[in-house]
């Protein structure tokens, strides 16, 4: 008997192409500090590299080098958070640096890399900041506070505790004169919050009485100024010193 014929497949059902992922590669050396905050948590992006890091210390004290607390101790000889540094050599506050030839080899400048995927519905911003921040914020109270300003009524960027209103914001009337309705006026407001946000986090921290020199940049990922009122996708960049 001739044979049964051969099966034929169907036609191929194309499939969706996966979504686009998008990669966040950080590159560090130093002191500054790069974060993301994902829904309202924070998320190291970097590791600092100051001196008393333990993996800092021992490859310093391995190249025959000392770390050294230079400031206030309590009666135990405990060294007092906030009231000093610790110190290679008595020296560079920072184990790592571009630079610094004179303080080779227990100053290096190796680079720490490392990569972290974007999840969209998460993600809400990067923010970097030079040590001055960091001397007197942790990395969750900053985004705690980015957000708190985001949240603030219209007219006021109070967090509820540490801020009050400031001449950078229009009062309640103000904003009303000029736009028609809540959404245009929510829309306008979160905008110009976020393109001063950096400037508002380099303040508090001098509020909060950094001595060191500050720099913040905020990149914003979410694909929204205000969650579920249908405002277009934005993304800005902001800095201050």
């Amino acid at each position: 008997p001739p044979p049964p014929p051969a099966e034929t497949e169907g036609p191929a059902v194309p499939r969706p192409p996966a979504p686009p992922v998008t990669t966040i590669i950080s590159a560090n050396v130093g002191d500054s500090r790069a974060i993301l905050s994902r829904r309202r948590r924070a998320v190291d992006l970097t590791v600092d590299h100051k001196p008393q890091n333990p993996k800092e210390r021992q490859r310093v004290e391995e190249r025959g080098g000392n770390v050294v607390w230079h400031g206030y101790t309590d009666k135990k000889g405990r060294p007092i958070e906030g009231s000093g540094v610790y110190r290679i050599n008595g020296n560079l506050a920072v184990a790592r640096a571009v630079g610094d030839r004179s303080e080779r080899p227990f100053v290096c400048a190796d680079v720490d890399v490392d990569t972290f995927e974007v999840v969209p519905e998460e993600d809400e911003f990067i923010l970097l900041a030079t040590d001055g921040l960091w001397d007197v914020m942790t990395s969750q109270e900053v985004v705690t506070f980015v957000h708190g300003i985001l949240r603030a009524s219209v007219g006021s960027i109070s967090n509820g505790k540490s801020l009050a209103k400031r001449k950078t914001e229009m009062t309640m009337s103000d904003w009303s004169s000029k736009y028609s309705d809540d959404r245009s006026m929510v829309k306008a407001a979160m905008t110009t919050r976020r393109r001063k946000m950096a400037r508002y986090v380099a303040e508090e921290a001098l509020r909060r009485g950094s001595m060191d020199n500050i720099c913040v940049v905020i990149v914003w990922l979410d694909e929204a100024v205000v969650q579920n009122s249908g405002v277009e996708r934005r993304a800005s960049l902001a800095g201050s010193s």
